[in-house]
């Protein structure tokens, strides 16, 4: 799952990049965990436990409006979630000593 969202989001920034003088707009979003009948009770309670803000697929979906309507070519939603790419861009060993200190409550769900 994270290898297909960081491919997507690589696929996103060639294209953007490659399409810069056409009249053609990539916009990528990336969401945080959204609550759907998709997700078990298993993601359910780990989202709980580790205190993950979950967003309804209305919530997403008026995001999505407004950035089509706004032109933006990248949305991350979500401060905290934002914060995290950006340490994880710069400084990756931060976001692998936390996510290594939550690994076994991840474990205990799947």
């Amino acid at each position: 799952y994270c290898a297909s969202k960081h491919a997507l989001k690589g696929f996103n920034d060639a294209l953007t990049r490659e399409l810069a003088d056409s009249s053609v707009r990539v916009q990528y979003l990336s969401p945080r965990a959204v609550g759907t009948a998709m997700n078990g009770a298993a993601a359910n309670a780990l989202n709980v436990e580790l205190g993950n803000a979950v967003d309804a697929p209305s919530q997403v979906a008026e995001i999505i409006a407004r950035q089509i309507i706004h032109g933006d070519s990248r949305v991350q939603i979500g401060f905290v979630e934002s914060l995290q790419v950006r340490l994880n861009s710069l400084f990756p060993g931060v976001i692998d000593s936390a996510l290594a200190k939550q690994l076994k409550q991840i474990k205990q769900h799947f």
